[in-house]
């Protein structure tokens, strides 16, 4: 087997291996234990050490920024409109979203943070 070719492999088995461990995150140790956020950030500090990842390498660019910024908004406020009224629709005002209001949990900032690095 090809070096490159592994190395496709590995990065699958790492993505899907990351996304089991934020699956375990959310529905087992965030209760369980909170404290256990730190497990996701380390696996993602050392990805990137081990891969000598740069700023440059993950695609993140400052001398575009706010052209990009101009042609996501559109998108972002169109798909924000789209859940909120899905939201509506569904009866979610008589309810209130604890998961996001209480300040033990961390879905805002893991949320964030996908949306800012340009995860899907």
């Amino acid at each position: 087997m090809a070096p490159e070719r592994a190395g496709k492999k590995w990065y699958l088995v790492e993505a899907l291996g990351f996304a089991a461990l934020v699956g375990m995150y959310i529905w087992k140790w965030q209760e369980a234990s909170p404290q256990t956020w730190w497990v996701l950030a380390a696996w993602l500090v050392v990805s990137a050490v081990l891969r000598h990842d740069t700023p440059k390498t993950l695609g993140w660019r400052a001398d575009n920024l706010w052209a990009t910024t101009r042609r996501a908004v559109p998108f972002f406020a169109i798909a924000s409109v789209a859940v909120c009224g899905a939201g509506l629709f569904l009866g979610m005002l008589q309810r209130l979203p604890a998961h996001l209001i209480e300040p033990r949990r961390v879905y805002r900032v893991f949320c964030f943070l996908r949306i800012t690095t340009g995860g899907a």
